[in-house]
């Protein structure tokens, strides 16, 4: 019996440091714009500092939904500000939105179609996830599905920080997605790890546009941002 109760006392917590954390409301259920955006200020990692394995841990944001959200881009330099553009599964950085096909990792520019690097994955993981590669310790692309979880937010278009873009905002947090480019320059683009679904493409991109949050098919050497997620029981 006594060796039954000594087991017991050990696994418990062990069990009990991979339960996902249930963020408290943080933010009113009518919150306006305004409130919201403001609260970006007061907001802290939903990692524990002394939990924090990197300096990216402390933009960690728990929106209540299945993973934790960075509240910056990949390469940004602060909450607000663009980060560095990215190919689908490059590490390398592009600071402009234009076509790179010939420089594509994933592209036969003799045949001008993708080539057996992308024919053999299906979806980015390890090497081709910038997040992954460039922070670790816990940081991923997002999926398709985790980007859709953002649709139930508010979403509303401001300027943060002298940077026009819209915020994504739930009772427990806060998020702000730079906009920049294409039709409107609220916009914001950034990469899932999913591969397209439809073959006259290759990536899939989440959207922040007018009112809505989403993903959809697109070419992977168009360049996007990268807004990292992490898995809750990645936190320790």
């Amino acid at each position: 019996m006594k060796k039954t109760l000594l087991i017991a006392a050990i696994i418990i917590p062990v069990i009990s440091s991979c339960t996902e954390k249930i963020a408290k409301d943080v933010i009113k259920g009518d919150a306006t714009v305004e409130e919201a955006t403001a609260y970006i200020e007061k907001q802290t990692s939903a990692i524990p500092e002394k939990d924090q394995t990197c300096e990216f841990d402390k933009y960690a944001v728990d929106l209540g939904l299945s993973v934790y959200w960075s509240a910056i881009d990949l390469g940004a330099e602060s909450v607000g500000k663009l980060g560095k553009f990215f190919l689908w599964g490059d590490i390398q950085t592009f600071d402009e939105q234009v076509k790179k096909q010939d420089a594509w990792i994933f592209w036969d520019s003799a045949n001008k179609t993708t080539n057996s690097k992308y024919d053999e994955i299906d979806g980015l993981s390890g090497e081709y996830d910038q997040a992954v590669t460039l922070i670790g310790n816990g940081w991923r692309l997002p999926t398709q599905q985790e980007a859709y979880e953002l649709r139930n937010a508010s979403i509303e278009v401001v300027t943060y920080n002298g940077q026009i873009g819209r915020v994504v905002w739930t009772t427990k947090g806060v998020l702000f997605f730079p906009g920049y480019g294409g039709n409107s320059k609220e916009n914001y683009y950034g990469w899932t790890s999913d591969k397209s679904s439809n073959p006259t493409y290759n990536g899939t991109q989440m959207y922040v546009l007018s009112g809505s949050m989403g993903a959809g098919n697109t070419y992977g050497y168009l360049s996007a941002l990268v807004r990292p997620v992490m898995d809750k029981v990645a936190q320790k």
